[in-house]
């Protein structure tokens, strides 16, 4: 129990006559909170709900009349709602400032008062808990200590262990934030479960304790995922050098090709029999005044250059 619960219980002790009809309440902060009595939900038609905190005398908070509500409270301006001819309060979007002791004055129609108390203790949600696994290896057994943990600031919380191997169900192991484990060397991998919780809240992880001979994943499982990396990496390097290969030869044949089709002009011009020849190359072609065609004859030839 927290600092603020034992005190509010105090509080609830001082109060005459309610010690017999006094209900704990745990509410989570910015969630709703209903304080309920089910020997109250008489016929009534005058209900009064009193506040009082360590730092708050009792006063007036809310009160039902007639079928009609009146909040006398800032504190809990719309965030307040009575049902059940008044009998049963509802506290919206919580607020740490809201634990404190709620009493209940119901005038029932035959005009007998009963009285209750409530005692509410708003806590903060728990975080997400952490894991820190410890292990030392002996040669006859494997020592392991578990530490679980949460960042939350409220002092109020338990830590419970479960445990299960494979499939079967989760089985009470112990408690505490801290647990430790002595199992041989090569023991079957175990599951535990950590439970933190508080009067209003709940969170749990999940942790696979493995032998302190194997503190990785198994090598042949580790082979399962290597293999297809393998084939996959093997696959792409064929591919791209067939890919590389054949855009080579491509290159080499369009090379080949280019050079066959290259042939070099020249222009044999005969004078006359007697006459002596000239040979003109492809440049001077083009700038060669043309031959009468009883002068001259054309012949065509395919030469090849060596290098």
């Amino acid at each position: 129990m927290t600092v603020t619960a034992a005190v509010l219980l105090l509080l609830s002790l001082l109060i005459p006559g309610e010690q017999a009809n006094t209900r704990q309440v745990a509410g989570l902060l910015h969630h709703s909170v209903e304080l309920y009595d089910p020997d109250l939900s008489l016929p009534s038609h005058d209900v009064i709900w009193k506040f009082q905190t360590q730092n708050k005398t009792s006063t007036r908070a809310v009160m039902y009349q007639k079928s009609e509500i009146t909040i006398y409270d800032s504190q809990f301006t719309d965030r307040l709602k009575l049902s059940n001819n008044g009998t049963k309060l509802h506290i919206n979007d919580l607020r740490m400032e809201d634990s404190g002791v709620y009493t209940t004055e119901v005038t029932l129609t035959n005009n007998e008062i009963h009285h209750a108390t409530y005692i509410l203790t708003v806590y903060e949600p728990i975080t997400q808990p952490n894991v820190i696994t410890e292990k030392a290896n002996t040669k006859k057994q494997c020592n392991i200590t578990l530490h679980c943990s949460v960042t939350s600031h409220t002092s109020d919380l338990s830590y419970t262990w479960k445990s299960r191997h494979q499939d079967s169900t989760y089985q009470l192991y112990g408690d505490g934030s801290t647990i430790q484990i002595s199992v041989p060397p090569d023991h079957q991998d175990m599951e535990l479960l950590c439970i933190v919780q508080n009067p209003a809240d709940q969170k749990n992880i999940s942790i696979t304790v493995t032998s302190c001979n194997n503190r990785g994943r198994p090598r042949h499982q580790w082979i399962l995922y290597i293999i297809p990396v393998i084939i996959i990496v093997t696959t792409v390097t064929i591919l791209l050098t067939w890919k590389i290969r054949k855009k080579q030869k491509k290159k080499m044949r369009r090379k080949q090709s280019e050079e066959e089709r290259k042939v070099e002009y020249l222009m044999v011009e005969f004078s006359g029999p007697s006459s002596s020849s000239q040979i003109l190359p492809n440049e001077e072609i083009s700038h060669h005044p043309n031959p009468s065609p009883q002068n001259f004859e054309t012949l065509y030839t395919c030469l090849e250059l060596k290098t």
